[in-house]
């Protein structure tokens, strides 16, 4: 009740003739959202609570498994990019033995390493560990 009286008491197009044009009055809302000020002590429960609610959902289903956790992806970046530069390492540690060859044989090697690389990077295990928090 206190966003309808909001919207009305704002000038919201969907209170005419005392009637309520639901849709109009629903678009109003989400376009103007109340501001921290606006809101009463109830209105502010009901918003933290709402978030709490939010909050456990996603925790749970990360649970269940439909979600990855945020240390559990950072972990997995991380283990990622390690072995990333280790290819770029790898490369740096090739590259002088390629001195010295003409532009076919260094697009071959360069095409041999590359796909040798994608070919390491495609078949990587991330790591299995939970991560901790």
């Amino acid at each position: 009740m206190s966003d309808l009286r909001r919207a009305r008491d704002a000038g919201c197009p969907g209170f005419a003739h005392g009637r309520v044009k639901i849709p109009v009055v629903k678009k109003w809302l989400e376009a103007n959202p109340p501001a921290e000020d606006d809101m009463d002590e109830e209105a502010l429960k009901k918003r933290k609570l709402l978030a709490q609610c939010r909050k456990l959902e996603l925790d749970e289903a990360i649970l269940r498994g439909e979600f990855t956790g945020n240390a559990t992806v950072t972990q997995i970046a991380v283990a990622w990019s390690a072995q990333v530069r280790a290819e770029f390492m790898l490369l740096l540690s090739e590259t002088p033995t390629w001195q010295g060859l003409d532009a076919p044989s260094l697009q071959d090697r360069a095409r041999d390493f590359v796909n040798g690389a994608l070919g390491r990077l495609t078949t990587f295990a991330a790591p299995t560990q939970p991560a901790t928090t």
